[in-house]
């Protein structure tokens, strides 16, 4: 109920072109466009202002006649507020043909108002601004001077000022308590995995057969000792038998 609008929307490349050839074509335009004009209000039966107060809208309906309006209860005010929250306002008959209402300001920006009776409907905006002390959007120098004063600083350096290194160094700290207990921690899985892998090779060398070559040449060593041992015990055989042979000669 705050307005009307039109949405039009076609494929040129289809009918469009052949439409715009047509001989109503001015004509529906026209049509068109005055469909949502405002319509005029010389026949209005009411007047609706609002205004701010401190905190509050105020809304005022003064009808123009005794008829126009009749009792309060024919009146329908409602505001729809810049966050499009619609809130109906009670309005108060202060005189015959004088009507008053308020509402409180919750946000800034732009208030519809609409006031409705069975014979007239009416829409007005009211905008609230932004407070007055935020409307000033010059420069605080004597702030940015202050805080230069009081900081050490520069107020409006040069290009040479602002690439000059003051050489101030400042000290951090941070706890390295977390970073080495993660490396004690990878360390000692390390170390256990390593001590595991060498055990196990250690233990498959022990029990592990030695290979064939191997195993000839152990048997031939252990064979040529055995040949030397009994060639020995001969030797010592025979010297004996043969002391013992001149023994008895000798008898």
């Amino acid at each position: 109920g705050l307005g009307r609008s039109i949405a039009f929307t076609s494929d040129l490349k289809s009918w469009g072109r052949d439409w715009v050839l047509w001989e109503n074509f001015g004509k529906f335009w026209i049509q068109v466009v005055s469909s949502v004009l405002p319509q005029s209000s010389t026949n209005k039966d009411f007047d609706i202002q609002t205004s701010i107060n401190d905190e509050y809208i105020k809304i005022v309906v003064e009808a123009k006649s005794l008829l126009a309006v009749g009792d309060s209860s024919e009146l329908f005010v409602r505001v729809s507020s810049p966050s499009y929250n619609g809130q109906s306002v009670e309005m108060i008959r202060t005189t015959p043909t004088h009507y008053e209402g308020r509402i409180r300001i919750d946000d800034l920006g732009t208030y519809l108002v609409t006031a409705k009776t069975s014979e007239d409907q009416q829409t007005t905006r009211l905008v609230v601004p932004y407070p007055s002390e935020l409307a000033n959007f010059a420069t605080n120098q004597q702030l940015l001077q202050k805080i230069a004063y009081q900081t050490n600083g520069v107020f409006k350096p040069s290009m040479e000022e602002i690439a000059v290194r003051l050489g101030k160094s400042t000290k951090k700290s941070e706890d390295l308590a977390p970073m080495f207990l993660i490396i004690c921690i990878i360390v000692f899985v390390s170390e256990m995995v390593i001590r595991q892998f060498r055990f196990k090779n250690y233990w498959s060398t022990l029990t592990r057969e030695p290979p064939i070559d191997q195993q000839l040449m152990r048997t031939s060593i252990l064979r040529s000792q055995e040949l030397e041992t009994n060639s020995s015990i001969q030797k010592l055989l025979h010297v004996k038998r043969q002391s013992t042979t001149s023994s008895q000669m000798t008898s």
